[in-house]
Formats: structure tokens, sequence, C-alpha cells
């Protein structure tokens, strides 16, 4: 509780100090969010939006319940990120100071929060961070859920910026 108290404090934190800014939609790659479905079965099918540039437009991941969802997180190792979620994708609000935009509707939840873990053998040079959840049997098809990760660009050490992924909606098949 206290920890995603703190990055709630961080992420308002953020927005109120960069008030004011230019907003700076981009093509960053050092960000990224990442759903590997264990399935019922082991080996299930991953979903990932990582190494690309940003999109408002939604990567959808259809899993089944029943199934060990692994989330990873994708940004610059040893630096916070939080992992928002939401009922829905369907805006592209560009916040001042924020590469990328917030795609999720309003209201927005805070999910997760952490700090990247050091860096691991990916292509973009990324760290990760990642969690599991489980997904009871008894959930409806159709449920969905949009998430979005908001963390520091990878991408370029020396000029760090915090940036959003692209946004991902899992959906119950």
């Amino acid at each position: 509780m206290l920890r995603s108290g703190l990055a709630s404090l961080l992420v308002l934190s953020l927005l109120t100090n960069l008030r004011g800014q230019t907003g700076i939609p981009s093509n960053t790659v050092g960000i990224g969010v990442a759903v590997i479905s264990q399935g019922p079965l082991p080996g299930g099918p991953a979903f990932e939006s990582v190494c690309e540039g940003f999109t408002c437009t939604r990567l959808i991941a259809e899993v089944s319940p029943g199934s060990q969802l692994r989330f990873s997180a994708f940004g610059g190792s040893g630096l916070p990120w939080v992992m928002l979620v939401s009922f829905a994708a369907d805006q592209c609000q560009v916040l001042p100071g924020i590469n990328g935009a917030l795609a999720l509707s309003s209201p927005v939840f805070l999910l997760r929060s952490g700090v990247i873990n050091p860096p691991i053998a990916h292509p973009c040079d990324l760290s990760d961070a990642h969690f599991d959840v489980f997904l009871p049997p008894g959930v409806p098809a159709g449920m969905a859920v949009a998430m979005q990760v908001l963390a520091f660009d990878a991408s370029n050490p020396g000029q760090l910026r915090f940036s959003f992924s692209r946004p991902m909606e899992l959906r119950t098949k």
C-alpha cells in the first residue's frame, strides 16, 4: 500500500512539475510492456510492444481464464516505473514533458510500481521488471482491461525522459 501511494505521488509530482512544458510525442523505443500468457497449459503466447516507436493504437492480447500471466515493464535500469490500467484505451492525450501519450481512458488506476531491474540480454538494451498475476477460471469471455507503462526511456541514457509505452488491451477469450 505504501509503495503504491509513493508511486502515485511520484506520478502526480512529475505531471504537476511538467505543467507548461511542450508535449513530446515521439518514436521512443527505450520503453515497453509485455504480457506472457502461461495459459492453463505452459508455453502460451507472448504479447509485447517493445523496441518499436510509440503509437496510440493498442495492442490486443487475448488470454484465457485460468492462465498465469507474467506482466513486464521495460525501461531504464534502476529507474522507477508504474503500470497504469483502465477499462479502455481510446484516447491519445499528449501530456507536457512526457514522451508518447496517455491512451487510457478515465478512470485510470495504478496496478503496480517498482524499479526496473539490472540490464538483461535484450535486443534494445532494455531492462525489465515483472510480476505474475493469476487470472481466475471464472472470468467471463469478452472482459477487457487496458494498460500502459510509464517509465524512463532507456534508448538515450544521456537524456532520460519519462515516457508512455504503447497501450495494451487484455481480453478474455
